[in-house]
């Protein structure tokens, strides 16, 4: 007697292997139209679109102290990898991977990395937080600005000399530029060390 042969199972795509197949059809379709091959604006808003599809109409209201803020996607951080990534989980119980835009903070074997990555612990674990979208990066992480009921986390963070305004990324936003010369001026922070490396090229070291 033949045993009966197992069924097979499709395995459902992650949500951010789905996401980065969308982008990328989204940039050949527009490479074929135009000849070009860009990630412009129009693309993010492909990706806002996809995103959207997860909503959930029971998602908290932005703060209040932002009350016009049109976010794109709010949830609770469930995790901090360190001073500048965490996880977003939505309503629906989808986790995306979060990179703070406009800011790089110290790496954890630098000096304030750890105080960095405690910072955005105390300022997001287990809280809700509202995303507005700025780009998608090459490991997949949604790039954006974070905002709680405390304000603006990204710029709080460089506020406290906590982290550095990254120019390379964000160079016309000149709130953190203004954020980083005033850390810079009281020593706040990583600002204590006369010449603190940037993470960047710490990295490349």
């Amino acid at each position: 007697m033949k045993t009966p042969r197992k069924s097979r199972r499709v395995p459902r795509l992650p949500s951010l292997l789905v996401l980065v197949v969308i982008l990328l059809g989204a940039s050949v379709a527009q490479f074929l139209e135009n000849g070009e091959l860009t990630w412009h604006k129009d693309v993010l808003q492909q990706a806002r679109e996809f995103l959207y599809s997860f909503s959930n109409p029971s998602q908290p209201s932005a703060p209040s102290q932002n009350s016009a803020l049109q976010y794109d996607m709010a949830g609770r951080a469930i995790a901090v990898t360190d001073g500048d990534t965490f996880t977003l989980r939505l309503a629906n119980q989808r986790d995306f991977r979060i990179r703070l835009f406009g800011i790089d903070t110290p790496e954890s074997d630098q000096a304030f990395g750890r105080a960095a990555g405690r910072a955005l612990t105390d300022r997001i674990l287990g809280k809700d937080v509202f995303i507005v979208l700025e780009d998608v990066d090459n490991y997949g992480r949604l790039v954006a600005t974070v905002f709680t009921e405390e304000g603006n986390i990204n710029l709080s963070l460089v506020e406290e000399g906590l982290a550095w305004w990254y120019r390379d990324f964000a160079a016309d936003y000149r709130e953190l530029a203004d954020a980083e010369s005033a850390a810079r001026a009281s020593r706040s922070g990583l600002w204590q060390d006369n010449n603190p490396m940037p993470p960047w090229e710490w990295r490349r070291r």
